[in-house]
């Protein structure tokens, strides 16, 4: 039944426009025996954007892998915090200073010093941004690699907001500096450390003690020595 009905459409259709119907049977015909190219084409054409944007993300997952397989070991972690003051701009300079006195930890044939800036500025700079900052000072607080603090005065009783009486969340450097090197025996000025490096007379190196539980560690211990070691060659000049 249905066929003699499609027979009568067609009949019908070729009485009304003969030559209508001769060019739909024919691209009928030319899209069902499409040659292999033109169905290429045609599949390219159609989905460009699909396969343009699939190739782009394609290139950054790669771009990012080889950047993350390629990127160098640390050999110390330095976490430079700006309270009051911005230290950024130290970033790169405090790098190769402290990479000058590390050594090579990891065995790899040279020495990498990751510095982290955070800005934990009094100054509003929008939510979202200040509770990141926060957050990534807070796993930086809690890592066990991360033992040297470079910050300002400021920073020392940001550092021991929660600390018992008698308790210092930094160690005790008056026994290996003289006193007007330090900041209050706990912290080392990195001006005097580094005289003529155009450094701030603000910024002061602090190292983390083991008094809280997640760093009281071997590997926590380690890095706290490995620390002290590249202060001590500061000083000395070695």
């Amino acid at each position: 039944m249905e066929d003699n009905n499609k027979e009568r459409r067609e009949l019908l259709l070729l009485k009304q426009n003969p030559e209508g119907y001769e060019d739909n049977v024919f691209r009928a015909a030319k899209e069902k025996y499409m040659r292999p190219l033109s169905r290429v084409e045609n599949f390219f054409y159609y989905f460009k954007w699909i396969l343009l944007i699939g190739g782009l993300a394609a290139v950054l997952v790669v771009f990012l892998v080889i950047q993350i397989v390629s990127r160098d070991s640390e050999d110390m972690r330095v976490v430079l915090v700006s309270y009051d003051h911005s230290f950024t701009e130290y970033t790169d300079s405090l790098k190769v200073a402290l990479e000058g006195k590390c050594p090579d930890v990891n065995g790899d044939g040279k020495v990498y010093v990751e510095v982290r800036a955070i800005n934990l500025t009094t100054r509003s700079m929008g939510t979202q941004y200040e509770i990141a900052e926060s957050e990534k000072f807070t796993f930086e607080s809690r890592r066990e690699t991360s033992q040297i603090f470079i910050s300002d005065e400021e920073f020392y009783d940001y550092g021991n907001k929660g600390a018992a009486d008698g308790e210092n969340v930094f160690v005790d450097l008056s026994g290996e500096f003289p006193q007007e090197m330090l900041y209050k025996n706990y912290g080392v000025r990195v001006s005097k450390l580094l005289p003529n490096s155009g450094f701030s007379d603000e910024l002061i190196i602090y190292v983390r003690s083991a008094l809280s539980d997640y760093n009281n560690s071997q590997t926590a211990a380690e890095c706290r020595e490995r620390a002290l070691e590249v202060i001590r060659s500061l000083k000395n000049g070695s």
